[in-house]
């Protein structure tokens, strides 16, 4: 593969556990820079996809790169968020984001320190450096796994449903930082996978989605999302065009659905 290429390739991806496929025939690129949602109902492969991005999981079939270099183990290019935001409950947020550095930067603790300052900071926590996971809630903990994700310098951010577990004013103003962070970031394009059940979220957030069928997981629709910018949020949902968005996935579904069931009917299953 050239190294030239830039962003992530799968090819003919597939992978299976136990004997039963869970994802098949993915063929993917993710371009740097873009922020590409991953839509799909439970059981559709939406997380081992995530996994195989990020090198927590290799495929049984197939090949998937990263910047023209395929993909084998996990690497600090390559940071993950995840829903249960797996921070160090023994450690501030401070101590969290500073080990992280430390660790891939391989810089000095004043240093890191003072990155990791930094870091929470633009994530909205600078008055809480020196509270533990515990002291806080659901959506400043989540904000603190964005800041350590971040601050290690990664090219990609993948995320795995990290909002699900919020409440919708805190994950209305998650949203929003990361498309802040993310898409707004003008000197560095980070590239981002963010997993989600949320047709809305998805359609407010990606600049383009991707839909995946369940058993096995497959890819049932690519949608580029070229909308004029987001003002507020009700104006952004009364788009016409958002609109028909939303109404193209529900309909993806709803085929990938009858098409399951006629399988299911010529098979002889009863259902």
């Amino acid at each position: 593969m050239n190294q030239k290429q830039s962003g992530f390739e799968a090819t003919n991806l597939g992978f299976s556990y136990d004997g039963k496929p869970i994802l098949k025939g993915i063929n993917l690129k993710i371009n740097q820079g873009e922020f590409v949602c991953l839509l799909g109902e439970s059981g559709s492969g939406k997380t081992t996809l995530l996994n195989l991005l990020a090198g927590l999981t290799k495929p049984t079939e197939g090949y998937i790169y990263w910047n023209g270099k395929e993909i084998e183990k996990p690497s600090s290019e390559r940071s993950v968020v995840f829903q249960d935001y797996t921070l160090f409950p023994w450690l501030t947020l401070l101590q969290n984001v500073s080990l992280a550095i430390k660790k891939t930067r391989k810089v000095k603790g004043n240093y890191a320190k003072k990155l990791a300052e930094d870091y929470l900071s633009l994530v909205g926590l600078s008055g809480s450096l020196h509270k533990y996971p515990f002291e806080l809630s659901g959506g400043m903990r989540q904000r603190g796994a964005i800041a350590r994700a971040l601050s290690v310098g990664a090219d990609a951010l993948l995320l795995d449903e990290p909002f699900g577990a919020l409440d919708p004013v805190n994950r209305a103003s998650l949203q929003d930082l990361i498309l802040e962070l993310c898409r707004g970031a003008k000197d560095r394009p980070i590239t981002t996978l963010f997993v989600t059940h949320d047709i809305r979220e998805a359609v407010y957030l990606a600049s383009r989605i991707i839909v995946l069928g369940s058993t096995p997981g497959r890819i049932i629709a690519d949608i580029p999302l070229n909308f004029s910018a987001k003002k507020n949020r009700d104006e952004w949902f009364r788009n016409e065009q958002v609109q028909e968005t939303i109404k193209s996935i529900e309909e993806a579904y709803h085929k990938d659905v009858l098409e399951k069931l006629g399988h299911l009917v010529q098979g002889g299953a009863s259902i």
